[in-house]
């Protein structure tokens, strides 16, 4: 049965990310806090009802004058029940980005990120997993993050990309 996503986790990954992207200086961010207003302040002015989530993407770009808006969606957020050594239910999380450009709604970039912590004997083509957790059973916090590095090392242009890249 699917649980509802705490919005505290939602607004952790957001701030993760943003922190992540924060640091590449060719790009002129938007804190998440000053977007929300300006969706906040579109829904209000909105006389037509239920304006769809593209346009609504659009207008927060072109307010901005952006040339892409990079947007989320958590789908689950399951933390583990147990310890670093040991769980009775192991973390799992699944979220997905799409960079999109304003002017024509156009998807320019989607990546996805759908993990359940399997152990090593389970699962012994997610070997890079179980290096990256060093054996352990993750957070969900410590998954998504694993998730968020993948995602940005696939996205054009992520600084963390090209940081792949150069080693």
């Amino acid at each position: 049965m699917s649980q509802p996503v705490p919005q505290d986790m939602v607004r952790w990954l957001t701030d993760q990310l943003f922190d992540m992207l924060v640091t590449d200086k060719r790009w002129n961010l938007i804190p998440p806090g000053q977007a929300k207003g300006i969706v906040e302040n579109i829904l209000v002015s909105d006389t037509r009802v239920g304006m769809s989530p593209l346009r609504m993407i659009q207008e927060v770009g072109k307010t901005f004058g952006a040339d892409a808006v990079l947007i989320g969606q958590v789908y689950r957020w399951r933390d583990r029940i147990g310890a670093d050594f040991g769980v009775e239910s192991p973390a799992s999380v699944a979220f997905d980005l799409s960079l999109v450009r304003p002017s024509d709604g156009a998807i320019l970039w989607r990546g996805n990120y759908d993990k359940t912590q399997r152990s090593l004997f389970e699962n012994l083509f997610d070997y890079k997993t179980f290096v990256k957790s060093k054996g352990l059973w993750l957070t969900a916090e410590k998954l998504a993050q694993l998730g968020l590095d993948k995602l940005l090392e696939d996205m054009p242009g992520s600084p963390l990309k090209e940081k792949t890249v150069k080693e």
